[in-house]
């Protein structure tokens, strides 16, 4: 039987190609979400790299690395009440901190480090950036004790026993669409690898 071409599409034939853009639609935007975070994380693996090249050229020159952080701050604590921005440099540093994220927006790299969001001032460390972050950073060094810490995807990081004398742990956190789960980065001296955490991203 032929159709007649006067006749346009039916309901059905119009419900299926709705279905098939929203799939596309969907499949891009998951895509679209995985280039953002890989992009954004290009920052986070620079400046702990940075973090990392500093700490051992301090410890060449002092013996010990530089402790600048009250507590590390992981994508599992980052956007707890008690850790809304307060504890991870530079949003620390802001007349309002707020957790790092769209909502904060980028901040200026330099501010002196307020008493309650550092030990040691981050200029001491002379780790530099080209321009605003939108992570926001930690970093812990003895007297510290370092503890077993969760990232928000399963992943346990846990130090070596015994414990070596020397040591530093740096994150970085983010969260790309407020919802309380962070994007993590975390280097550690302990093995020198950069863990990513971006479940729920």
């Amino acid at each position: 039987m032929r159709r007649d071409p006067s006749r346009g599409f039916t309901l059905f034939e119009l419900m299926a190609a709705v279905a098939i853009v929203g799939i596309l639609a969907v499949v891009g935007f998951v895509a679209y979400r995985k280039i953002i975070n890989s992009s954004r994380l290009t920052e986070a693996n620079g400046m702990l790299t940075s973090m990392k090249t500093q700490e051992e050229r301090y410890l060449a020159e002092t013996g010990s690395y530089l402790d600048i952080s009250p507590k590390l701050v992981t994508g599992a604590n980052a956007g707890t009440s008690g850790d809304n921005g307060s504890t991870v440099y530079p949003h620390c540093a802001l007349a309002a901190p707020g957790p790092p994220g769209p909502k904060v927006g980028r901040v200026a790299w330099g501010a002196l480090c307020p008493s309650a969001c550092c030990n040691n001032d981050w200029k001491k460390l002379n780790v530099e950036s080209h321009g605003p972050v939108a992570f926001g950073y930690s970093l812990i060094a003895p007297p510290i004790a370092p503890s077993t810490f969760l990232l928000p995807g399963g992943v346990t990081i846990k130090p070596p026993s015994p414990l070596p004398d020397q040591w530093f742990i740096a994150s970085a956190v983010y969260d790309s669409d407020p919802n309380n789960v962070f994007v993590t980065a975390i280097l550690t001296s302990f093995d020198n690898e950069m863990r990513v955490d971006s479940e729920g991203e």
